[in-house]
């Protein structure tokens, strides 16, 4: 009876294990302290889909089972029962490597891989569909399609950049979704059955320099390129009348002044463009190329700065967006769009700063005293100009006489002074010429102070260098 009851159990655990299938090597691989991943089914057939990791069996609940986070790599083994006639699989997480074998896989989704997935093999498959978006493949999947029947393939946002050696021979229709990879080489010629669907492809080109945005930038030479140096083999040879070209910064539409075709200047909205920028180039449909993002840097316009300053004093221009002290040494010095400038005007004995005068309005105020930002809003400017205005101070001056002699007062010019009471600019020059009563001495006094005359002179010179009291006795 024993014997018997065990003969019975051996053919029970024996029929179990062949509900499992042979495993075909079909694994999908999570890295070290990835974040949890599930992996869900939908399966015609009979019989059970198994995951194992090692040899334990995981549960599956609602043909979907979830693996979580450990501190090593898991291998998740996938094991088909032979009575599957096909099976769809979903993979969400951040897997990096995804192995399937077996003609049973009819399709495979990746959702939510988040650019980890480094390896994808498809050996035997007859895949219908393949959705592997946002996940850094590097190589177009070309194999493990189903042959007899239409495939879509969306591969969106990976880091596909050279179709040129693309080949392949199908005899029903193929799709590809490519919109958001980096593809710049495309293949020479149509395959049969084929179809590529590029989107607009990212690209960011590297520049010998970022272009300045007050000087005329070629994009078909600095962005597209010629040659075996081309940026964008693509689009080499594209006469910019089969295009659309559009431009955005920070997600709003701009648009730079265009001459020549290619050829563009960074100035939109009365103001000049700096930073990051996004070119979209668009050929026309019946060119069957694929459009183009390309993300590039625009420096900060350039302009010539001259600094001036009437009579009576001496500005100074620091910049401190780049911590320059003075920015010219003669004149002239070199400003970006956007600086911010600290003007410091100063005043020469006998004059008073009274205000800067700054030339077609290319400068606004920072709310800081004497800081000015560069705010250029004209496309016609190269220079931009800041002058500090002085005006001479002035001070009174009364002339007052005792005695019986007389006087004659004349200013720098020889003109006679007449009144007793006037005001004149700071260093100015009196000269009076005294004729005492007979018997006296002449004596002039400034602010009580005696006047001495050179013996060589028949004049007294009385310098204005503040409020000054005149006296002649």
């Amino acid at each position: 009876m024993k014997q018997r009851l065990l003969l019975a159990l051996l053919v029970l655990f024996a029929s179990v294990g062949t509900t499992w299938g042979a495993d075909t090597g079909s694994t999908v691989t999570i890295p070290a302290n990835s974040p949890s991943v599930s992996i869900s089914f939908s399966k015609t057939g009979t019989g059970d889909v198994t995951f194992k990791i090692g040899e334990t069996q995981l549960d599956v609940s609602n043909s979907k089972v979830t693996i979580d986070p450990k501190n090593t790599v898991q291998n998740v083994s996938i094991v088909l029962a032979e009575g599957i006639t096909s099976v769809g699989l979903t993979v969400d997480g951040q897997v990096s490597e995804i192995s399937l074998s077996g003609s049973q896989y009819t399709s495979l989704t990746v959702n939510n891989n988040n650019q980890q997935l480094k390896s994808l093999t498809l050996t035997d498959t007859k895949l219908k569909t393949l959705s592997v978006n946002n996940c850094g493949l590097g190589t177009l999947p070309t194999a493990g399609f189903d042959e007899a029947n239409a495939v879509t393939v969306s591969a969106k946002n990976n880091k596909f950049t050279d179709l040129s050696s693309f080949t392949l021979v199908r005899t029903a229709k193929l799709t590809y979704e490519l919109d958001g990879n980096q593809i710049i080489k495309i293949p020479t010629s149509g395959i049969a059955n084929v179809t590529f669907n590029y989107g607009t492809q990212i690209v960011k080109p590297t520049l010998d320099k970022n272009p300045i945005a007050n000087e005329w930038f070629d994009v078909n030479t600095e962005l597209i390129g010629s040659g075996s140096d081309a940026s964008i083999p693509a689009l080499v040879g594209l006469d910019k009348a089969k295009a659309t070209v559009t431009w955005t910064q920070n997600g709003s539409s701009v648009s730079p002044m265009n001459q020549n075709g290619w050829e563009y200047k960074f100035f939109s909205g009365n103001k000049y463009l700096q930073g990051a920028i996004v070119c979209k180039i668009v050929p026309n449909s019946a060119l069957k190329l694929p459009s183009y993002a390309i993300h590039f840097t625009v420096a900060p316009a350039q302009f010539k700065l001259q600094k001036s300053a009437t009579t009576g004093g001496s500005l100074n221009v620091a910049n401190l967006t780049h911590d320059t002290e003075e920015v010219d040494q003669d004149g002239y010095g070199t400003v970006c769009d956007g600086d911010i400038l600290l003007f410091t005007a100063t005043a020469a004995p006998g004059s008073s700063f009274s205000k800067y005068n700054l030339r077609d309005n290319s400068f606004t105020t920072t709310g800081v005293s004497n800081q000015y930002k560069v705010a250029v809003t004209k496309s016609d400017i190269d220079e931009v100009s800041v002058e500090a205005e002085f005006t001479q101070k002035t001070y009174a001056v009364t002339i007052t006489k005792s005695g019986s002699g007389s006087y004659e007062v004349v200013d720098e010019n020889n003109q006679p002074v007449t009144e007793t009471s006037l005001s004149l600019p700071y260093n100015s020059k009196l000269y009076i010429k005294v004729t005492p009563e007979a018997g006296f001495q002449a004596l002039v006094s400034k602010n009580g102070e005696v006047v001495l005359k050179d013996q060589d002179k028949d004049y007294y010179e009385v310098v204005v260098t503040s409020a000054t009291a005149i006296k002649i006795l």
